[in-house]
Parts: C-alpha cells; structure tokens; sequence
C-alpha cells in the first residue's frame, strides 16, 4: 500500500469486466496467442492512487484519508495508464464499467454493519496501517539505503 506514490496515475478494471475478457477471451485464444496486454478499464476507470484511497476509506468507514505524504513512497513504483487497453477492448469488447461502479459495488457489498464497525475503530485501523509504512519507518530510523529506494 506504501509503495506507491500518492500522485500515481492509476487505471483499474471491475471484478465484472476482468471476468468479462476472461470468458470473451476463451473464443479469442488464436488471436491472443503469445501476446501480452494490460487489463484496464480505460479513460473510465481513471484516477490517482491519493483519489482512489481518499474515495475508498470513506466507502469502508474509516473516515477522511489523513496519512502523511512521507508514509508513502516517492518513487520506484509503477503504474499508469495502459496504453494497449484499447488494443485488448477492441478484441475482447469486456469494458462496460467505469471507476463510479467500482466505488459503488464497493458500498453495495460492505455491509452498514462492517462499516458501523470500522468507523468506531478507525483511528486503530489507521494506526495499525500507518505501522505498516516502509517509507515511513524509513525515515524515522534514518534508513540510507531505503531512503534511496523510497525518496527523491
């Protein structure tokens, strides 16, 4: 979770549209052979890391997304958007979803009961996620050589 940087362009792909090029690919396999493509959802299911967390803490309860920028890495880390997404839709024709359904898939299959729960406890959650930081721990123990690999 502490890996990626915060401003990281991001593109995700629903459980429904992943199974979706899944079953369209199976008639595809000829077409498919000995390719690789990235599986996203296209211009639809676009966001940052900080916007896709921000979104996703106050879904599952846990608030305002408050984690110190240094917690989380400024560098080597990947992502982005997938340049051939487009080349596999035009192939498999699988994206039907958008980053909104994500989010609000999300909220219809977390029940108000999880959500109740983790809204008493979320400054523990929070807590316990921060102690997971590498960044962070980094920093604070004036790690040189995690530094490097976390920070400009």
């Amino acid at each position: 979770m502490f890996h990626q940087l915060l401003d990281t362009s991001l593109e995700i792909a629903t459980p429904s549209d992943t199974a979706r090029a899944f079953v369209n690919a199976i008639p595809k396999q000829k077409k498919l052979s000995k390719k690789i493509f990235n599986l996203g959802g296209g211009e639809s299911c676009r966001t940052s890391y900080k916007d896709f967390l921000t979104r996703s803490f106050k879904i599952y309860g846990l608030g305002e997304f408050t984690f110190p920028d240094k917690a989380f890495a400024e560098k080597n880390f990947h992502c982005g958007y997938y340049a051939d997404g487009d080349n596999l839709e035009e192939i498999l024709h699988f994206r039907q979803d958008s980053l909104t359904d994500y989010f609000e898939n999300g909220k219809e299959n977390f029940s108000s009961f999880k959500k109740f729960g983790a809204s008493l406890l979320q400054r523990a959650i929070k807590w316990c996620l921060l102690q997971q930081s590498e960044p962070l721990e980094a920093l604070k123990n004036n790690h040189k050589k995690l530094k490097q690999q976390f920070f400009k």
